[in-house]
């Protein structure tokens, strides 16, 4: 049988299967996503005197914490969306801000609720599951010279346990914020300083994607099935599977159901039910990856059918850092092949070894990619990967770090010989 590019053997297929852990990296990603957000925060600061000037902080006895000076406080209750990177970085855009002020000596004073806020900052995440973000806030307040107000930084820190979906931040004790007002030409024109508590109540909201590193369609009747199940017992699902090419661009692919080839294919699963979204097996050989976005927890598997081989079906891929699989290859056609999809929307550095039964790396037994595209995808066997090794009658492992982001990674074995198909662990790095 005629091994194709693409580590395509008559028509191809890959396959990976997940290693999940608690590891601090793999906790950390399972923290990407959106969340819906409920905060509040009380800032006590000085009262301005009568030429709207602040004393210098401290405003409390370090001490017995008391009020050295007339004072005023402003609490702010907030709900919005925040969006977690998964590597560090926190967006939480659009969050409608209530604003009430109480003047510690007069009492409380109202105010309309406040225009929308922006927020962004970093986050970092230990072995022990603490996380701590700072984070800096900005508001537009209308009036005949809009002023925008930088608030900030604010300190949280709170535990993430092993479901990641509901995370309590409480303000870091005796935070102090400022606020500075600056024109529309950034001249700032005041500024306040306070002493704040607060705390925050994420709720996860989205549903991780499912990864297929490897797709095709085409040549003789080769197709490929993706399956989706719904675990809901009430909800429904609803999304789209998207098809990338090499490049990462939308991969145009004609479906079992008909009509012009399409790059995105919308669906829906009622709860406790499936769905199979197939493609038609007709013209070009057509590789890439496919994507599954949903609005709720799906699981998934892809199906490869062969035409006179058979078929083969293959779990999600993970995105990860860094992995290990082993691999090998036999003089009389067997060989592993190796698919990678990068969901991210940066390009990546890939660095590859090969490496013997004892660890050690092969003599022409690396290789870097630069600049891996967002949504792109590669798909070679190990003996195209490493020209200049020698892999005849070979077994070891195969190591891939990524500089940049993460990539999905589908790893298979195939002996020509036997038409036999073998699916081969993608570990994490620890």
């Amino acid at each position: 049988m005629e091994k194709v590019s693409l580590w395509l053997v008559s028509v191809t297929v890959c396959v990976s299967l997940i290693s999940l852990g608690m590891a601090e990296d793999e906790v950390n990603r399972s923290l990407q996503g959106q969340y819906g957000l409920n905060g509040s925060l009380s800032c006590v600061q000085a009262k301005a005197d009568e030429n709207g000037m602040y004393p210098p902080l401290p405003h409390f006895d370090p001490d017995t914490h008391e009020l050295l000076v007339a004072a005023e406080s402003a609490t702010h209750t907030s709900l919005g969306v925040a969006q977690l990177s998964g590597d560090g970085s926190w967006i939480d855009k659009s969050r409608t801000l209530g604003l009430s002020h109480t003047l510690i000596s007069v009492g409380d004073v109202p105010v309309p609720p406040q225009p929308e806020i922006d927020c962004e900052g970093t986050y970092t995440l230990d072995s022990d599951g603490l996380l701590e973000l700072e984070q800096t806030c900005t508001q537009t307040i209308p009036g005949d010279v809009p002023l925008t107000a930088t608030i900030g930084p604010l300190f949280y820190r709170g535990y993430v346990g092993a479901d990641p979906r509901m995370i309590v931040l409480a303000s870091v004790s005796d935070n102090i914020a400022s606020m500075q007002l600056a024109l529309p030409d950034g001249t700032v024109v005041g500024a306040v300083e306070g002493m704040c508590t607060g705390v925050q109540t994420l709720v996860r909201i989205d549903s991780d994607p499912l990864y297929f590193a490897q797709f095709g369609n085409g040549v003789g009747g080769f197709t490929s099935d993706v399956v989706l199940a719904n675990p809901s017992q009430t909800a429904a699902v609803s999304g789209t599977v998207d098809f990338t090419d090499d490049s990462g661009a939308p991969l145009e692919v004609g479906m079992a159901t008909g009509g012009d080839p399409v790059s995105s294919v919308n669906f829906s699963v009622e709860p406790l039910g499936a769905v199979t979204i197939s493609t038609d097996g007709e013209g070009d050989l057509l590789v890439g990856s496919a994507q599954v976005n949903g609005d709720g927890d799906l699981g998934g598997v892809i199906r490869f059918n062969f035409p006179g081989v058979g078929s083969a079906g293959f779990g999600s891929s993970e995105a990860l850092t860094g992995f290990i699989s082993p691999v090998q290859r036999q003089a009389g056609g067997l060989s592993t092949g190796l698919a990678l999809h990068n969901p991210g929307q940066d390009a990546v550095t890939l660095h590859l070894t090969l490496r013997d039964e004892s660890g050690v790396p092969v003599t022409g037994g690396t290789e870097t990619i630069e600049d891996f595209p967002s949504l792109g995808h590669l798909a070679k066997f190990i003996e195209e990967l490493f020209g200049e090794a020698d892999t005849n009658d070979f077994r070891g492992s195969l190591v891939v770090e990524v500089t940049g982001g993460r990539v999905a990674a589908s790893i298979m074995e195939f002996d020509s010989a036997t038409a036999k198909f073998t699916t081969l662990p993608v570990t994490p790095l620890n």
